[in-house]
């Protein structure tokens, strides 16, 4: 896997995610490429869209589809405590 740095956006704003999700949406420049872009919050993945996934596959986000931007209600909060805690040994790990 391979993460492209100059496209992350890390912020705490709900609307600023949004805006760089959609505009990771809108380009051409992944179109039909094995690539994906993720929304997530705390480490949890809100939403993803493949770039080479077709209209109305399960990993297919279209400009004007509804856009998440909260935490599913059924979530185990044990699971995301979790997921955050092996998040920080890692970044503990690569410094």
């Amino acid at each position: 896997m391979q993460i492209d740095k100059t496209t992350w956006t890390v912020t705490p704003s709900p609307e600023a995610a949004r805006a760089a999700f959609v505009e990771l949406l809108t380009t051409d420049e992944y179109k039909g490429k094995k690539a994906q872009v993720v929304l997530s919050l705390n480490s949890y993945r809100l939403m993803l869209h493949r770039f080479n996934a077709e209209p109305g596959s399960e990993y297919y986000v279209g400009v004007d589809d509804e856009i998440t931007l909260e935490m599913p209600e059924n979530l185990d909060p044990k699971w995301l405590e979790k997921k955050n805690k092996q998040k920080q040994r890692q970044q503990h790990a690569n410094i």
